[in-house]
């Protein structure tokens, strides 16, 4: 029988394939009518319990071992961002305004690699591993629909794993963190409506840019002056439209913005505080503000035993070794929501080449995988699994 880390090297240039042709057809939200047929096509070599349209178009498959035991889910993301390639690759977005710029066909493509691996290896599995193939991290969350359509059961997951590609760690390197790695985020979007007029003659109107001036200014005030030093907590303003005409004092702005957090209380808070200060300035500029709060993604927490396994188990596979991440992401991601369904860790897969600093970030047009982690991370990935089931 062939080690995982050999077969895992056989089965290179098929992982390989399934990332470049993945990555050629980027679809965005949840539909995503052609990966999901590709991914579809690929389950269909193994003897696998499908299910399909799991929470808006998820599909979950689940691999039997030959022991009976407990359950791992393994989650990877499908979905793509609705913006242009501008890399050179052959095998570059076909698809106009969408591109796999955050990595996702890799996750993907990994996830059919550990399918693949242990496949061969079904002698060593205690139990099942569920792979949840998710749409929608980048926009609705789609994790919480495939939770709320019993993606974690039947059977129940014990444990719940994931991983995001990270350019800044180099190749080899598995960002680990105890308990915060990514924060929790939602969206603040504001509708100040106030009273046109001529500029020449401000004082009888209501100028809705400079209501939002002053709440921007009042809200910068929070982070400086209302949250605790050592609270990570992040506010920004991000769009602001109002107007068209120089000589033409707007009827109305909207400026929509983001809060993230690790502290949940805080954040509570902080937006009362927001409230507060818009409520002040209607009261005494004469304007009216709507102020919409969109929850998003929670916290990403991990589970700190979890971690410690997955430690364990990286320090006695060759080429790789672990890395503790201290400061954690003011990104947010949707595997939050397994994570405070059951135990399990996100971790972040290194990609960059040693000795260089040359690299695109995730969500830039000119973002790239590096394909060597295909060599050997699916191989991992599949011990961890293995050795978590036999510890359950």
């Amino acid at each position: 029988m062939m080690t995982l880390r050999a077969l895992n090297k056989e089965l290179f240039d098929t992982i390989r394939m399934d990332y470049r042709n993945l990555h050629s057809i980027p679809e965005i939200h949840d539909e995503l009518p052609l990966t999901r047929q590709y991914i579809l096509d690929q389950l269909d070599e193994f003897d696998l319990n499908i299910r399909e349209d799991v929470g808006n178009h998820g599909i979950v498959a689940t691999l039997s071992g030959e022991e009976k035991g407990g359950c791992i889910g393994w989650r990877a993301d499908m979905d793509a961002l609705p913006m242009e390639e501008k890399t050179q690759l052959p095998f570059r977005s076909r698809h106009t305004g969408a591109m796999h710029a955050c990595g996702h066909d890799a996750h993907v493509a990994i996830a059919l690699g550990i399918i693949r691996i242990l496949d061969k290896h079904r002698h060593l599995i205690r139990g099942h591993v569920k792979f949840l193939f998710q749409p929608a991290e980048e926009s609705t969350g789609g994790a919480e629909h495939m939770i709320n359509d019993k993606a974690l059961k039947e059977p129940s997951v014990d444990r719940i794993l994931g991983l995001h590609v990270w350019p800044s760690l180099e190749k080899g390197q598995v960002g680990l963190a105890k308990k915060e790695l990514m924060a929790g985020g939602l969206t603040l979007k504001f509708h100040i409506q106030g009273k046109g007029g001529h500029a020449g003659r401000p004082h009888d109107s209501v100028n809705p840019i400079v209501v939002a001036a002053k709440l921007v200014d009042e809200i910068e005030s929070i982070k400086n002056y209302m949250v605790p030093s050592h609270e990570n907590l992040v506010i920004t303003m991000g769009m602001l439209q109002s107007g068209s005409v120089f000589n033409v004092i707007p009827d109305e702005a909207i400026m929509h913005g983001t809060v993230r957090y690790f502290n949940w209380d805080l954040k509570e808070v902080v937006v009362e505080l927001i409230r507060q200060i818009c409520r002040s300035l209607d009261e005494m500029l004469g304007s009216h503000t709507i102020l919409e709060v969109i929850e998003n993604y929670p916290p990403t927490n991990n589970d700190e035993q979890v971690i410690e396994e997955i430690d364990q188990i990286i320090d006695s596979f060759e080429d790789y070794e672990s890395v503790d991440i201290k400061i954690p992401s003011m990104g947010s991601e949707d595997f939050s929501f397994f994570l405070n369904e059951v135990p399990g860790s996100f971790v972040w897969l290194g990609m960059r080449q040693k000795d260089t600093s040359d690299y695109f970030e995730i969500h830039h047009p000119k973002f790239t995988v590096n394909e060597q982690i295909f060599l050997d991370s699916p191989a991992l990935f599949s011990q961890i699994i293995i050795e978590m089931l036999q510890s359950l």
